[in-house]
């Protein structure tokens, strides 16, 4: 009978872990203001992350090249990045600046392209 409660205890705690995992929420960047003019500062906040989980925001586009930064931040205690009040571990900028994705964009350099791959930019890829 032991035997049966000890295994009943042990399906409901992975059971119990199955439906944490499903039921998290997901990743969210939200952008503030959504709509803003190329002068006009925006707050970007990544949230429902595991606190102190790095992660990496990359800002790229495309004219006749394509263009690139990036910037590598930790999540604080409650799961949260917030660009305009935190400075990144690593980026393409440094210290706190909540348009440093912008400003910083640049051509890749082939160490990044070595790295990470190529860019998904839709342009032509030549290896």
């Amino acid at each position: 009978m032991k035997a049966f409660f000890k295994v009943l205890l042990i399906s409901a705690i992975v059971l119990s872990c199955f439906v944490w995992f499903w039921l998290r929420a997901k990743p969210q960047i939200v952008v503030t203001p959504a709509k803003a003019l190329i002068d006009e500062p925006v707050e970007i906040s990544v949230v429902n992350l595991s606190a102190h989980e790095n992660i990496t925001l990359e800002a790229s586009c495309k004219d006749n090249n394509a263009w690139i930064s990036r910037a590598t931040f930790q999540a604080n205690d409650k799961g949260v990045v917030n660009v305009a009040k935190q400075a990144p571990i690593s980026s393409s900028y440094s210290g706190i600046d909540s348009m440093g994705l912008f400003w910083s964009i640049k051509p890749p350099t082939r160490e990044i392209l070595q790295r990470s791959g190529p860019l998904n930019t839709g342009l032509p890829q030549i290896n």
